[in-house]
């Protein structure tokens, strides 16, 4: 069983101009039959296999990081680089004064990495330590 939070547009149904406490369930059952993991309905119970698909992905696909000066390698998407950097037209810039990319600045830090693109199996290795 999952645990998320969700927002559900019910559709208009051109009947109840107000959905309220009390029939809202009833508008949300039908919107929601197709992800509800209990079903017994054969037609939501299609299990699409995309695992090759995935697989060749993970094996082609490519990530853009960041090589610091120290030699570690990050993902653009890390706090180590975005939490003060942010990546604009393939150069890296720093966050100006008010944190916004409006008054971006070419500091030495900045000008200091160096932006790449590894095999996203090396990335993944590298994030969980094993190489």
């Amino acid at each position: 069983m999952s645990h998320f939070s969700v927002c559900v547009i019910v559709p208009d149904d051109g009947v109840v101009n107000n959905i309220h406490a009390n029939n809202l369930e009833d508008h949300l059952i039908p919107v929601l039959a197709p992800f509800d993991e209990q079903t017994e309905e054969e037609k939501y119970r299609e299990f699409e296999d995309r695992t090759e698909e995935a697989k060749a992905d993970f094996e082609n696909d490519t990530m853009r990081v960041v090589r610091f000066p120290d030699g570690s390698i990050h993902s653009i998407y890390d706090d180590a680089f975005n939490k003060f950097f942010f990546v604009e037209e393939d150069k890296i810039y720093a966050f100006g004064p008010n944190r916004d990319r409006k008054s971006k600045l070419q500091t030495e830090e900045s000008k200091a990495l160096e932006l790449d693109r590894l095999p996203r199996q090396i990335v993944v290795s590298l994030i969980r330590g094993l190489l």
